[in-house]
């Protein structure tokens, strides 16, 4: 985890969830330790089965929002959202466990998840059609699912055929 991140609403910072997993200082705190542990499994199991009620459901996925001033424009700013650093855990725990199945399966579409060194992989494509002839061009374009603009029923297709085990 980055010990620099942000945190979410809670307070919890990614530092703090790391101590309570990975500090153990005597042996007598060890079943205190372990309880705790097992604590954060049950409560994970249960965010990915589905199993929280709404009300946990809503304080887990809501974000502390900040606006971020863009460099070089005067009274512009782009919105940020901070997740939740336990709900931001349990995403890091689903890419580790499924990144690389979905990566397979939707190889060459996407290389960012799942396929180890994909970003520099496009990066390195995009340099050899430049090296490989003056007259292609790359174009870039920054998709607006960040804002909501896809719809989710299609996503939740894609994911359906692609990775079912993660619906």
């Amino acid at each position: 985890l980055p010990w620099a991140s942000a945190q979410g609403i809670s307070g919890w910072t990614f530092r703090s969830i790391k101590q309570i997993v990975m500090h153990r200082s005597k042996e007598e705190h060890d079943a205190v330790f372990e309880n705790c542990l097992a604590t954060i499994t049950a409560f994970f199991n249960a965010v990915l089965r589905g199993d929280l009620l709404d009300p946990v459901v809503l304080l887990l996925t809501a974000s502390r929002c900040l606006l971020i001033p863009k460099p070089g424009e005067a009274d512009s700013f782009r919105p940020l959202g901070i997740g939740e650093s336990w709900y931001r855990l349990v995403g890091r725990i689903v890419v580790a466990s499924l990144g690389g199945v979905v990566g397979q399966q939707l190889m060459p579409l996407q290389l960012a998840v799942g396929i180890k060194g994909g970003v520099e992989i496009a990066g390195r494509l995009c340099q050899m059609m430049f090296d490989f002839n003056d007259d292609y061009a790359v174009g870039g374009m920054d998709i607006k699912n960040a804002f909501n603009s896809l719809r989710r029923g299609p996503v939740l297709d894609g994911v359906a055929r692609y990775c079912p085990q993660l619906v």
